[in-house]
């Protein structure tokens, strides 16, 4: 897994990479292996939900 913050924030890249690693765990459980080789948390200037 990695990120791409815009600052260089390595609590919030742990927090995130922690955060998602929980996730995939929880999911992999239910649906399986990700499957794809790489996972990316990629923040942008304008906000979506």
């Amino acid at each position: 897994m990695e990120t791409g913050l815009l600052s260089d924030d390595p609590r919030l890249a742990d927090t995130c990479l922690k955060a998602t690693a929980g996730y995939l765990s929880l999911y992999e459980n239910q649906f399986g292996p990700y499957p794809f080789p790489k996972f990316a948390i990629v923040e942008k200037f304008f906000p979506t939900g």
